[in-house]
């Protein structure tokens, strides 16, 4: 007997893969008859935004009604074998207020925003993740913005995070080697 495949039999979230989730929380909350809101970060934000992404390995994400997500993210993890953490809301941790989302898509029953490029960059910096996609991420950021000094990166990080503990001695270092490596005058 043939089993239909699981997503989480792949580690990695393309885009129809993201695509296809964001369909079934939309349909897990339109048998609650629920409209939510999932505002996108990260990887999936980049998956969804630039082609030469090509996936992510969790969905950071910001969602509301939060209750009804957790219940329906559990039930998703459960039936499609994903890890947990799938799609999770650590994100809020780096969260600015200063953050405006776009509309990406509407479902019948879920609202789906994405980070503006700029946050994102911003973001980006902030984490600095040596060992995932971050780095790549910022030069492609980078190029799409059409940055050409270090210094419009360092206005874009203060129009988010100005005087917050979040700018570490690790970001202007990653912002230095970024510039070296792009050419970015000061």
């Amino acid at each position: 007997m043939n089993k239909a495949k699981k997503i989480g039999e792949s580690k990695m979230f393309d885009r129809k893969v993201l695509d296809k989730l964001l369909d079934i929380i939309n349909n897990k909350l339109k048998d609650r008859s629920i409209i939510g809101e999932i505002h996108l970060y990260g990887g999936a934000a980049m998956l969804l935004l630039f082609a030469d992404r090509l996936s992510t390995k969790d969905i950071d994400a910001i969602f509301v009604p939060k209750n009804i997500f957790h219940d329906i993210i559990k039930k998703i993890e459960e039936e499609q074998h994903l890890q947990k953490d799938w799609l999770n809301d650590a994100v809020k941790g780096f969260f600015s207020d200063k953050s405006q989302d776009y509309p990406y898509k509407e479902l019948s029953n879920l609202r789906i925003y994405v980070a503006e490029p700029e946050y994102l960059l911003a973001m980006k910096l902030i984490s600095s993740r040596l060992e995932t996609l971050d780095i790549s991420d910022i030069k492609m950021l980078i190029n799409s913005l059409k940055i050409k000094k270090k210094s419009e990166l360092h206005k874009i990080l203060n129009k988010y995070y100005y005087n917050s503990p979040f700018i570490s001695t690790k970001v202007g270092y990653v912002i230095d080697d970024i510039a070296d490596v792009l050419g970015l005058s000061d």
